[in-house]
C-alpha cells in the first residue's frame, strides 16, 4: 500500500489485480510503463547535458541507457492486444489488462510505438475517453471507489496529452 501511495496515483485500481478490490493490490509486482517514460526522458536529458559540459563518455553511457530502455519499453511493456502500452507484471509475466491514461506516457516522451503503428491509431483507439468528457481526460475508464480511477482527472496527464497534441 505504500508503494501505491508513493507512486503518485493514490489510489487507483491500476495496482489491483482485480480493480474492485484492494486486497489483489499488487504494486510491487508491477513494472510501470509512465515511471519508465519518466526514466527514458531523464537519462535523454542527463546525455545532452553531460554533451553540452564536453563529459562525452558519461553522455554516451546515458545515451545508451535510453535506448535500451526505449527498447524495453517497446518489447515488454507494449501489448499487442490492444495496440498500446501497459504495465508489466513481472511475477505473472502478464501485461495488465486495464487502460489507464498513464499507457500513453511513451507517447508523451518521444517514444513512437513499435510495428509501424502510427500515434494517430493509438489515439484514434481511445478516441471515446478523449472527447466525452468536459472536465478533461479521465485517468481510466473503471469507476471504482479510488481517487484516481474514472471519472476523476488528473492535471499532469491533462498537460502531458495537450503538450502531445500540439507536438
Amino acid at each position: 500500500i505504500a508503494t501505491a501511495a508513493e507512486s503518485g496515483y493514490d489510489f487507483s485500481s491500476r495496482w489491483f489485480k482485480d480493480p474492485h478490490s484492494m486486497h489483489t493490490i499488487q504494486t510491487s509486482d508491477l513494472i510501470p510503463v509512465d515511471l519508465n517514460a519518466v526514466l527514458f526522458k531523464t537519462e535523454k536529458i542527463i546525455a545532452k547535458l553531460c554533451f553540452l559540459k564536453g563529459k562525452t563518455k558519461m553522455a554516451n553511457i546515458f545515451k545508451q541507457y535510453a535506448n535500451i530502455r526505449k527498447s524495453a519499453i517497446n518489447t515488454i511493456l507494449w501489448s499487442e492486444k490492444s495496440s498500446c502500452w501497459a504495465d508489466f507484471n513481472y511475477k505473472t509475466n502478464e501485461l495488465t489488462e486495464h487502460f489507464y491514461v498513464s499507457n500513453l506516457a511513451p507517447l508523451w516522451v518521444g517514444i513512437k510505438p513499435p510495428h509501424n503503428i502510427t500515434v494517430k491509431q493509438i489515439l484514434n483507439n481511445h478516441m471515446d475517453l478523449f472527447h466525452s468528457y468536459e472536465g478533461g481526460i479521465p485517468v481510466s475508464k473503471i469507476k471504482t471507489e479510488q481517487q484516481w480511477d474514472f471519472s476523476n482527472v488528473w492535471a499532469p496527464n491533462q498537460h502531458a496529452f495537450i503538450m502531445l497534441l500540439l507536438k
